[in-house]
């Protein structure tokens, strides 16, 4: 799948677990697009939040948001 701009593109790999395969900005590759590991190559987007979430809370634009406490009393990315 391609997501792409005036002057950014990214490729992502669905069969890859939605790897960001490739993310070029202004003509140039800023990722590492290949290696035999699968541990070295691309890069996840770690997405609502990425780590942990003291007691599963933040505030954004004036509120407050409570994310599921999946690793209790924390929520994980």
């Amino acid at each position: 799948m391609r997501l792409e701009t005036e002057n950014a593109r990214t490729d992502i790999d669905l069969a890859a677990g939605g790897r960001l395969a490739s993310f070029v900005v202004d003509g140039r590759e800023l990722l590492v697009t290949s290696d035999p590991s699968t541990f070295n190559w691309g890069c996840y987007a770690m997405v609502p939040f990425a780590g942990r979430l003291r007691d599963g809370r933040f505030a954004y634009a004036g509120r407050t948001w409570q994310m599921p406490l999946n690793m209790p009393p924390h929520a994980m990315h």
